[in-house]
């Protein structure tokens, strides 16, 4: 067989190998270590937590609404950190249903009345549950 034979052979097999490779390191990227995953949790936990400092400042003068965010906030400061992917989503729920309780204090600031933050306190409440079914496994 002529030599360029073998050199054409070499070269399809090298790039090959190398489309293989480069596909493997491609599909790794996008996954994070359990490690990483668990850091991310134990921080979006920590920042709901520390969100609620502020609800506390505009929930000032309504007494109901200033128990149940401290109940709340010791809840929200020991829940476990998660690499579960359902876990997450519900951390991320909860961070957005503090957002809009925030909308919501913000709103009635001058009345006794909390329009519907109460309703968001509901959901927050449900969603710490259901988050302790996928931790308590």
């Amino acid at each position: 067989m002529p030599v360029y034979v073998y050199v054409i052979i070499g070269a399809a097999a090298g790039a090959v190998i190398g489309l293989i490779v480069s596909l493997l390191k491609k599909s790794g990227k996008g996954k994070k270590s359990e490690r990483d995953l668990l850091l991310e949790s134990r921080q979006l936990i920590g920042d709901n937590a520390q969100s609620v400092e502020v609800l506390l400042v505009l929930a000032s003068g309504k007494e109901g609404m200033t128990k149940e965010l401290k109940d709340l906030q010791e809840k929200l400061k020991y829940l476990s950190p998660s690499a579960d992917e359902r876990v997450k989503a519900l951390d991320m729920k909860i961070k957005d249903a503090l957002g809009d309780i925030k909308i919501e204090l913000t709103k009635s600031k001058g009345s006794e009345d909390c329009g519907k933050a109460d309703k968001f306190m509901q959901e927050i409440q449900v969603h710490i549950a259901e988050r302790s079914v996928f931790t308590s496994r």
